[in-house]
C-alpha cells in the first residue's frame, strides 16, 4: 500500500494499480487516498459499484464510536455532494460527463480515482477525468 501513495507522491500525478479480482484494491486505494491527503472523488459507471465504495468508506473510516466518520458523498443524477461537507465522494461517470460544473466543482478534489478504469468507457472516462483538476489520478 505504501508504494501506492508514494508512487504517487514521486510521479506527482498518480498512477495505476493493477491486481486480482478481491486483492483489496479497494480499501488500498481508499488508504492511499487519505494519506494523499484532501478530497477524493471516485469516478465508478455502474450502480453496483457506487455502492461498495459507499459500504467500503463507511465501514473502513470511523470514529471512535464506530461510525462512520463521514459519510461517504455521491455524485448521481440530481444529487451533487462536494467537500468539506464531504470528503470522500463516488460519482457516477455519466453524472459527471452531463453536469454542468462551476470553477469550486472542478478545484474540489484533490484525489480521482478510476474504479475499473481498464473496463470503463474510454471516451466518458477521459472526459469525466479531464472535468476535474485533481492533483493525483489514480486507476484501479
Amino acid at each position: 500500500m505504501g508504494n501506492i501513495d508514494s508512487g504517487a507522491r514521486r510521479t506527482g500525478i498518480g498512477g495505476t494499480v493493477l491486481a486480482p479480482t478481491r486483492y483489496g484494491k479497494t480499501g488500498c486505494a481508499i488508504a492511499a487516498a487519505l494519506r494523499l491527503g484532501g478530497s477524493t472523488l471516485v469516478a465508478v459507471n455502474t450502480g453496483l459499484l457506487m455502492r461498495q465504495w459507499c459500504e467500503a468508506w463507511n465501514r473502513w473510516v470511523v470514529d471512535a464510536t464506530g461510525r462512520p466518520a463521514v459519510p461517504a458523498g455521491v455524485i448521481r443524477e440530481d444529487r451533487f455532494d462536494l467537500p468539506p461537507d464531504r470528503p470522500f465522494v463516488v460519482g457516477m461517470l455519466q453524472t459527471m460527463v452531463r453536469r454542468r460544473l462551476d470553477d469550486a466543482a472542478r478545484g474540489a478534489f484533490r484525489t480521482l480515482i478510476v474504479e475499473e478504469a481498464d473496463c470503463a468507457p474510454t471516451e466518458m472516462a477521459m472526459t469525466a477525468i479531464q472535468r476535474f483538476r485533481a492533483r493525483y489520478v489514480l486507476g484501479l
